[in-house]
């Protein structure tokens, strides 16, 4: 009788524990001891929250994930808006002896984004001043100070200013009383005809060109009317031989 309960109890507990496993691997239940069947779960529950949690957001924000996709990089490929200037500056106007604007016509002379005019260094002025009253004012030597000097075995690009553009000028005011007094053509005061010719020769010789008829004209103003109330005829020839070299075509290249 022993015996026969003691076969029935095992019969009863091998099928306890195959109904066991059968239901635990239906139902997904890991069994104990089965530590890749409990990462796999693991991993499957992660999932699963993070794309709950992901739908949850992009309801909140009223959008979904293709929507916000798009306009950020809609954003990024926007464009910043260029700066321009819409407004003229206000600049000062200085007019010459002749009344014309100093700055006229400079823009037609100078290529759009060509080099400009560069000023000459004191060497090339006294050079060209010598050559146009064929020999040096008294001051010319004495003015080397007013302009800038490199130092030895260095070079700096000369910058005009207003002490050496009225350097020049005083030095070739000087130079213009003693033209007058060697130049019979110099000898009585300035007329239509007599301003024309002097104006004519000695833009050439300064500029080392002919001058155009509008830069004769303000010469001769300077001849005959902006010098009216000199009483000195050679004072007056001075002022427009004066006038003449200190114009951008003598000071510069």
């Amino acid at each position: 009788m022993k015996k026969v309960l003691a076969s029935l109890s095992l019969i009863s507990m091998a099928a306890l524990l195959e109904s066991c496993s059968t239901d635990g691997k239906k139902k997904g239940t890991p069994m104990a001891g089965d530590s890749a069947a409990q990462d796999d779960a693991a991993n499957a529950a992660d999932d699963g929250e993070g794309e709950a949690s992901e739908k949850t957001k992009t309801k909140k924000n009223g959008g979904s994930l293709d929507d916000s996709e798009e306009s950020g990089s809609a954003e990024a490929s926007k464009e910043p808006d260029m700066v321009s200037c819409s407004m003229k500056p206000q600049g000062r106007s200085y007019k010459g002896f002749g009344g014309g604007e100093l700055a006229a016509g400079r823009e037609d002379k100078i290529p759009l984004l060509g080099n400009r005019y560069r000023v000459k260094p004191f060497e090339a002025l006294s050079a060209d001043i010598t050559r146009v009253f064929g020999t040096a004012p008294p001051s010319l030597a004495a003015s080397a100070s007013s302009f800038p000097k490199a130092e030895a075995r260095w070079f700096v690009e000369p910058i005009a200013s207003g002490v050496s553009i009225f350097t020049v000028y005083r030095v070739a005011y000087q130079g213009g009383q003693a033209l007058a007094s060697s130049d019979q053509s110099l000898a009585a005061a300035p007329t239509p005809e007599s301003a024309q010719a002097a104006c004519t020769k000695y833009i050439e010789l300064a500029w080392q060109r002919p001058g155009t008829p509008d830069e004769i004209n303000h010469c001769k103003n300077v001849a005959i009317m902006a010098t009216a109330a000199e009483t000195d005829v050679k004072n007056r020839w001075a002022y427009t031989i004066a006038s003449i070299l200190t114009a951008a075509d003598f000071l510069s290249y």
